[in-house]
């Protein structure tokens, strides 16, 4: 046994009695407003990406080109070909949701 073991001893029954408080605690949370229901929190965040994901897959297949050589012709630097430009709206299309979804944390 430590030093400390009646001290906690001690503390550990006094929390254990009931603190009379003339009602005070119930009427703090009578004032207090109605919880709110739980938000299921991953569904904002699983929309958003799956839009932005759905409408760069759409813009991809509308555009015609092919998103994995826009991407090679961005790195081999042959300038803003259709399927580059395309690469990049993507891109940016992921980027602004991420931005969206973390400044709403």
């Amino acid at each position: 046994m430590t030093t400390n073991d009646w001290i906690e001893k001690i503390l550990r029954e006094d929390a254990a009695r009931p603190l009379a408080d003339g009602g005070f605690t119930r009427r703090v949370m009578d004032t207090l407003p109605a919880r709110q229901a739980q938000r299921i929190s991953w569904l904002r965040p699983a929309l958003m990406m799956g839009s932005a994901a759905l409408g760069g897959a759409l813009a991809a297949a509308i555009a015609g080109t092919s998103l994995p050589q826009g991407f090679i012709d961005i790195v081999q630097m042959r300038g803003l070909t259709h399927a580059a430009l395309t690469g990049m709206a993507m891109v940016a299309a992921m980027v602004v949701s991420a931005l969206v979804l973390a400044s709403d944390v």
